[in-house]
């Protein structure tokens, strides 16, 4: 079997491409928010890589790959190798999507033949939502709202979508979306203003044109 190394040229749908994903673990945020802002929900959500997957033309009968999952809280233990094999050898495209729900780190991905990061060019989609956008209770990683969207519109999404990111008490995102190529952008905005009572009309309004301001530093003719 081939071994490959899992370079950002593998792994599609995250934020930070350029960030090391060579054991596959989407990136934390960057110290200076973790200093600025040590609440342990958003490091929590954000280590769940929905809308993540590995992608890559091959001709391999047989694809393994080894990943390490766990709950709220790390153990050291053995990884769990997934299997998909009796593929023919016949040349072909393969998305292994990543949970949505739950921390993974991906080990090891090998093949029977070599593989190939995908060349397609494709429109970059990025969303900032809450829980809705993430989606825990979807049914599959491949089915969550903007996996969807994004195959429907032949974009590739890289979502910000995370629980609790809706109000504008966790500003911290607006430079991750300021920072990162894209042809497109939306945001969500409200529900957790509204269930954590978390801010009224006054600080509302000046937070939202904050928000959309910086996201405009980096991108100002994209669409939004």
């Amino acid at each position: 079997m081939i071994s490959t190394t899992l370079t950002p040229d593998l792994v599609r749908g995250h934020r930070r491409p350029r960030a090391d994903i060579s054991r596959g673990r989407p990136p934390p945020a960057p110290r200076w928010v973790r200093r600025q802002f040590p609440d342990s929900q958003p490091p929590a959500m954000e280590a769940q890589p929905s809308g993540v997957r590995v992608e890559f033309s091959t001709s391999a009968s047989r694809i393994d790959m080894d990943l390490r999952s766990g709950a709220s809280s790390a153990h050291h233990g053995p990884s769990h190798t997934t299997v998909v094999a009796n593929l023919g050898h016949r040349a072909k495209s393969v998305q292994p999507w990543l949970p949505h729900n739950e921390t993974v780190e991906l080990i090891d991905l090998r093949t029977d033949r070599p593989v190939e990061a995908e060349r397609r060019p494709q429109r970059v989609w990025m969303h900032h939502g809450s829980s809705i956008s993430q989606e825990s209770n979807a049914l599959a990683p491949s089915q969550t709202w903007p996996a969807v969207a994004a195959r429907r519109a032949a974009t590739c999404t890289c979502a910000t979508s995370v629980s609790a990111a809706a109000p504008w008490s966790t500003p911290f995102s607006h430079g991750s979306i300021r920072d990162t190529p894209a042809d497109v952008i939306s945001v969500k905005l409200g529900i957790n203003v509204v269930n954590l009572d978390a801010m009224r009309l006054r600080a509302f309004v000046p937070a939202v044109h904050g928000f959309l301001d910086t996201i405009r530093d980096g991108h100002p003719t994209t669409s939004l």
